[in-house]
């Protein structure tokens, strides 16, 4: 849970750091991982959702763009499947770690330029 907070806090992007630290650090396969990720990261952004619309409701936020959103994540989503069942099992820990640390890159980046 602490993951996924860190996650929406520093707005990186959940899935790819969720599915790299569960494959990494926990007893996840490559099955596992995605639906474990998917449904931390929803309950995680249940809370900012509920925020968005008590404080300033959703008349912000421009239907088109949630739209492309949406449909950019699902091709997204398809896509990683589709790699996903491509690579091979031994490549995951490397792969892993790899998007770790990508993903710590853009992080310290967000708060640098939070601070």
């Amino acid at each position: 849970m602490f993951l996924s907070l860190t996650i929406v806090f520093l707005s990186v992007g959940g899935r790819g750091l969720n599915l790299a630290a569960y494959l990494t650090f926990f007893p996840y396969d490559k099955n596992e991982a995605p639906v474990l990720s998917l449904v931390i990261i929803f309950f995680a952004q249940i809370t900012k959702i509920t925020k968005i619309f008590v404080t300033t409701g959703f008349g912000q936020f421009d239907g088109k763009i949630v739209i492309l959103l949406i449909i950019v994540s699902t091709v997204g989503t398809l896509i990683g499947i589709v790699l996903n069942n491509k690579i091979p099992k031994k490549y995951n820990h490397s792969l892993s770690i790899g998007i770790l640390s990508v993903i710590l890159v853009l992080a310290i980046v967000n708060l640098v330029r939070l601070f």
